[in-house]
C-alpha cells in the first residue's frame, strides 16, 4: 500500500462527500475520529478489515484507495506465477523480460501481426 496516496485519497473522498472524521470512524467500526486522523496524517495504517470497510463505505475499490496502479494487467494470486506456465512458455517469457524496451515493442507488434494473420486464416 502506498501510504501517501492512501492518506490523500482518504481525505479527498471524505471531504468531497462532506463526511466528518467522527462519522466515518463510526460507520467503519472505529472508536473515534483519532484513527481517521492518523490514517490521513500517515501516522498509522488501518487493518485489512478497516481498509475494506472504508472502501465499501466510500464506494471505491481497494486498489484505488491504496494507490495501486490503474493498470489492467492480470494480477496473479500466487507470488510466483511460473507454475502456471509450461517450461517452453516460461523460457520465452524470461527471454522477453531480458530484452530492451525497443525490442519488446517489436516483439509485441510481431505477435499482434501474427495473431491477426491467424484470425484472417480462420475466417476464410
Amino acid at each position: 500500500m502506498n501510504r501517501e496516496i492512501f492518506s490523500q485519497r482518504l481525505k479527498l473522498l471524505r471531504t468531497e462527500k462532506m463526511i466528518s472524521m467522527q462519522f466515518l470512524a463510526e460507520k467503519v467500526g472505529l472508536k473515534n475520529k483519532g484513527s481517521i486522523s492518523q490514517f490521513e496524517n500517515q501516522t498509522n495504517i488501518p487493518s485489512t478489515d478497516t481498509l475494506i470497510a472504508i472502501a465499501d463505505f466510500l464506494n471505491v475499490n481497494l486498489d484505488y484507495l491504496t494507490g495501486r496502479p490503474d493498470a489492467k494487467e492480470p494480477v496473479f494470486i500466487t507470488k510466483n506465477p511460473e507454475p502456471l506456465l509450461d517450461s517452453e512458455t516460461r523460457t520465452i517469457l524470461q527471454n522477453y523480460q531480458k530484452l530492451p524496451k525497443k525490442k519488446k515493442d517489436l516483439v509485441k507488434k510481431l505477435i499482434v501481426s501474427l495473431s491477426e494473420t491467424v484470425d484472417k486464416t480462420r475466417g476464410e
